[in-house]
């Protein structure tokens, strides 16, 4: 091997090709070699033999001097890389952007992402410790003890005087004793505004049963979340720390298993200045302490308890004066009668109801006592025997209700004609309307059920903004009205999806410049029949198979080096691009067969859209609201 006195390099001598054999017709016969023959065929074994074996040590020396190459590349990649980190435009962010950086990494992800980041490098640590926001939101994540400890330690002191969210799990605390948590929390209780307690009565180790009276002070709390509360223990463990709360407006109470909230004795809130109040289970009588004792409330979410024994009712009559939003959930219609017979809410503007075979009756006598103006109605599991009753309840319920804006109702014949005949008289204020479809209400007359529901949609549609017709247990792609020629549209697409997707291949592997008679003739093959095409409509262009034609349609102009190709597909695209943009701006159809729902409305730069769980926003809008629907 010879070294090039240039660079130092060895250069590789390839050995020349062995000669031609001066025996070679024996190999290709199977007779017996002479014994010169023979001799001859052991000299030429060792000649190739000795010539394999100086290939080997050739190809052993490429082999390692590729090694080395890749593996100097590697360094220079990596020298490469960390001088390319000092050209980082992180690395010249202020530290107020890159503290805000942080706090919406922290708050949109998890608040304990903030851990991580001070151990990014110096500088992070430095902004995210002279950020005291960064810290005024502890988690629960962990499950060891000691760490939330130690972590909530440090939190509180790195907060400062910012005000505080305390998110923390008695479960793992029942180990220690009671002056841990008491001690950590007590000097900061004033700046704390939001708690968030999970197994709040776990042990006696938490601050809500304090050694010391008044050692803890809640002069900045407004919401209190209290999960997996032992409504038994609260005989024994009475909580009574948050009574003197002074700015305390929401609480939310979670109880563990089915047990209910009978009494608010041991319970002491202070409920004259409540706003917001959420229960997961309670009892009729305990709902009209929780009314009689918050003449500020406002917006009430309550879960009645059906397998709990409900008392009779210890009063015959209750009015509210303040309360604008209500959402009951129950299952037993003797407790909704017990519970709406009695109540007047002259405020109320919003109410949302779940529960099955609930009368109409019973909320139309609600509304009339109250003679309350109501913006919002969910009443989604609507039962009623005889259809003609069920007509008559909506017709009276429809009536009263002349301000109201969302609507959500089970899809029924009758009330589609309802709302077909009298929304301009007694619904002039609707604007989003939710119809829950079930078996029963589309096989009883389907026809009628169909062309009722594309009335209301494609001849009544102003000033209405959205119809969602949504189900639990059957299609309702029926109502979702047929399209001429729709096969031979999804067809066309399809096969120039397969021609174009060939083409751009064909660019890919071929160069165009070189074999021009190849892609012009395939061009000509492909193009013709698109540029021909009368009309496409936009519905199936902004279909996964109308964007792959598209996509491929772009990808070919950028590659085609004729100017003559190019401008034929700009002519069959811009036209397209138009129709798709005002499609998708333009009121219309979506829909989404996983989840049995289909919606009519203007869309939002999407064909398709998502749902939001309503249980986590009870009172959003039926709208079409940044491609959400909430269900």
């Amino acid at each position: 091997m010879v070294t090039c006195p240039n660079c130092n390099l060895d250069l590789l001598n390839i050995p020349q090709a062995p000669d031609i054999s001066p025996i070679l017709s024996l190999c290709s016969t199977n007779n017996p070699p002479e014994p010169q023959d023979e001799a001859i065929a052991r000299q030429l074994i060792a000649s190739s033999v000795a010539q394999i074996a100086q290939i080997n040590q050739q190809i052993d020396q490429v082999y390692r001097t590729l090694s080395g190459l890749k593996s100097r590349r590697a360094e220079y990649e990596r020298h490469a890389a960390l001088h390319r980190n000092i050209l980082h435009i992180s690395r010249r962010l202020p530290t107020d952007i890159l503290s805000e950086i942080f706090f919406q990494t922290t708050i949109e992800d998890s608040p304990d992402g903030i851990w991580t980041v001070v151990k990014v490098c110096r500088r992070w640590r430095e902004v995210a410790l002279t950020t005291p926001a960064l810290w005024s939101i502890f988690p629960f994540q962990t499950s060891q003890a000691a760490i939330i400890l130690s972590r909530l330690s440090r939190a509180l002191q790195r907060s400062r005087a910012a005000p505080f969210q305390l998110n923390i799990s008695c479960e793992n605390l029942i180990y220690y004793p009671t002056c841990p948590l008491q001690d950590l929390v007590s000097p900061h209780s004033k700046r704390i505004t939001h708690l968030n307690v999970y197994e709040p009565q776990q042990s006696e180790s938490t601050f809500f049963c304090p050694s010391t009276p008044g050692i803890i002070q809640w002069d900045a709390l407004r919401y209190l979340r209290l999960r997996c509360l032992d409504i038994a223990r609260l005989q024994t463990f009475p909580i009574t720390v948050f009574q003197y709360a002074p700015l305390l407006r929401q609480v939310e109470l979670f109880s563990r298993r089915e047990t209910a909230l009978r009494s608010l004795h041991n319970l002491i809130l202070p409920w004259p200045h409540l706003h917001k109040f959420s229960v997961s289970k309670i009892t009729l009588n305990c709902i009209v302490s929780v009314l009689q004792s918050s003449p500020t409330l406002e917006e009430c979410h309550l879960n009645l308890a059906s397998a709990e024994p409900h008392p009779p009712f210890n009063i015959a009559s209750l009015s509210h004066q303040s309360l604008t939003t209500f959402h009951v959930s129950l299952s037993d219609e003797s407790l909704a009668h017990e519970l709406f017979s009695r109540l007047e809410l002259p405020s109320l503007r919003k109410l949302s109801v779940d529960g099955r075979n609930l009368d109409v009756e019973i909320i139309c006598r609600l509304i009339k006592r109250s003679s309350c103006g109501l913006t919002f109605l969910n009443l989604p599991t609507i039962y009623s025997p005889e259809p003609h009753d069920l007509s008559t309840a909506l017709i009276q319920l429809v009536s009263i209700l002349p301000g109201l804006v969302d609507l959500c109702l089970p899809f029924s014949l009758p009330l589609v004609e309802i709302m077909l005949n009298s929304r301009a008289s007694h619904l002039p204020q609707l604007r989003h309307a939710c119809l829950k479809v079930t078996y029963s209400s589309l096989t009883a007359d389907q026809e009628a059920a169909l062309n009722a529901a594309f009335t209301l949609v494609t001849e009544t549609v102003s000033p209405l903004e959205a119809i969602i017709f949504t189900s639990s247990d059957t299609e309702v792609s029926s109502l979702f009205p047929d399209f001429p020629d729709e096969a031979l549209h999804v067809g066309t697409l399809q096969r120039w999806a397969n021609e174009l997707q060939k083409l751009t291949l064909l660019f890919r592997d071929v160069d165009p410049v070189k074999d021009v008679n190849v892609s012009t003739c395939d061009l000509n093959r492909v193009l013709g029949p698109i540029f021909v095409e009368p009309h496409m409509p936009a519905r199936y262009l902004c279909s996964k198979t109308g964007q792959i034609v598209i996509s491929a349609l772009e990808q070919i102009a950028k590659r085609c080096p004729d100017k003559f190709y190019a401008n034929v597909i700009s002519t069959i695209l811009d036209p397209w691009l138009a129709d798709i943009k005002e499609y998708l701006t333009s009121f219309g159809w979506m829909e989404d067969k996983r989840l049995r729902t289909l919606v009519y409305a203007k869309r939002q730069g999407e064909v398709s859209f998502q749902i939001r769980d309503r249980t986590k926003d009870r009172f959003a809008s039926f709208a079409l609201q940044n491609g959400y629907i909430t269900l």
